[in-house]
């Protein structure tokens, strides 16, 4: 189980340094078979994820954890230059509730989707172990 930790670890700090998913799946592999080659856990073998994830050249590809939390963050900005632009055209005033609705709404769809952006960039990819 710890090795499986790490193993997913190791995969968010890699797709943090934008490595492309194949690169991350094979390194992963690469770190699974040498650890049980060696009988050891990773941490023994290859150090700390973040700073194991280092040794490697940054590179330019985007997650599916980065375009959730990019588009949840499209999303409440939309909600909130709706309010404001429903706000401009309306020609009576509106309750200052509905504001904060407004916001607190997109603040939770931020949150929302950070978390799960989070979760998908700490997933294995599939045939790792």
């Amino acid at each position: 189980m710890q090795n499986h930790e790490y193993l997913k670890n190791l995969a968010y700090q890699l797709r943090c340094r934008r490595m492309p998913e194949s690169l991350v799946a094979q390194t992963l592999r690469e770190v699974h078979t040498e650890s049980e080659a060696a009988q050891s856990t990773p941490m023994e073998l290859f150090g700390p994820e973040k700073d194991y994830a280092e040794t490697f050249t940054k590179g330019k590809a985007t997650s599916k954890g980065f375009w959730i939390i990019s588009g949840s963050a499209a999303i409440a900005a939309a909600l909130i230059l709706g309010r404001v632009v429903a706000s401009i055209v309306s020609a009576s005033e509106s309750h200052p509730l509905f504001s904060i609705l407004n916001l607190v709404g997109a603040l939770a769809i931020v949150c929302v989707g950070s978390v799960i952006g989070a979760l998908v960039n700490h997933r294995l990819p599939e045939g790792v172990i």
